[in-house]
């Protein structure tokens, strides 16, 4: 309690969080007296059995796992200004840059284990998908190296592919192409344009040039890579129906 309250004064700590399972309400008042007093956020964890016990704080939650949505949590607001709410609110139990940390870190551990022969190593592309996308339109990126060369060796596809989780956990290797989905990701580098002249910059096969291509399915984005490739111009809008992965 005495560390909480010499944390709110510091001129240096914008928000104190504290997990106090057994402090009283006189301790919660100080607690609340010293952060308004020095106008700094102060959060308090208690255990589920404290829920129906007094507190002086203005707002208090009440954290669920959702039952019928494991990738939501419940929020039950037990005390706040105004009217009580009597249903829950349901939000996401992880951001979408905290999921794809941990999509690209459970990959990374799987193919760890196929390496030390724990797991039998499968010949076939990694997707990593995550249910972030739901009511957004996607945006494909079809990527390629081109040696001008023949001597000129690529990194392993595995390398690339690890390089790509980067900037976002929906990578995929079809054929001759890295396949990867922005839509969601592109924020967090300040834009679609950021994001490619980050990855530009960031080339793992220099000084390979990166070819790259988009487009609103990744069937769309396959297909104007290719059309570039051959020296095509593609039309501005390309129907999926007439794309192949072949």
């Amino acid at each position: 309690l005495w560390s909480c309250e010499q944390a709110l004064r510091c001129a240096d700590v914008a928000a104190v969080l504290a997990w106090l399972p057994q402090v009283r309400v006189g301790g919660l008042r100080r607690l609340q007296l010293a952060a308004a007093q020095h106008e700094s956020l102060l959060f308090v964890f208690r255990p589920e059995s404290a829920a129906q016990s007094t507190s002086p704080a203005r707002l208090r939650l009440q954290l669920a796992t959702c039952e019928q949505d494991r990738s939501q949590v419940d929020v039950h607001i037990l005390k706040r200004r105004g009217p009580p709410l009597a249903s829950a609110i349901q939000l996401p139990a992880r951001s979408e840059r905290m999921a794809a940390l941990l999509a690209a870190g459970q990959l990374r551990r799987k193919l760890r284990r196929q390496d030390d022969g724990e797991l039998p190593a499968v010949e076939s592309a990694t997707v990593v998908r995550l249910a972030l996308h739901q009511g957004r339109a996607m945006h494909w990126i079809a990527l390629q190296w081109q040696p001008e060369a023949d001597d000129v060796q690529l990194p392993p596809a595995e390398v690339l592919g690890w390089w790509a989780l980067r900037f976002t956990p929906r990578v995929a290797w079809v054929d001759e192409a890295l396949l990867i989905e922005v839509s969601a990701c592109e924020r967090l580098w300040g834009g679609r344009l950021a994001l490619m002249r980050e990855m530009a910059g960031t080339n793992p096969a220099a000084p390979v040039p990166l070819r790259q291509a988009q487009g609103a399915t990744r069937l769309i984005a396959l297909a104007r890579l290719r059309m570039f490739a051959r020296g095509e111009q593609p039309p501005a809008e390309l129907p999926a129906a007439c794309c192949s992965t072949r």
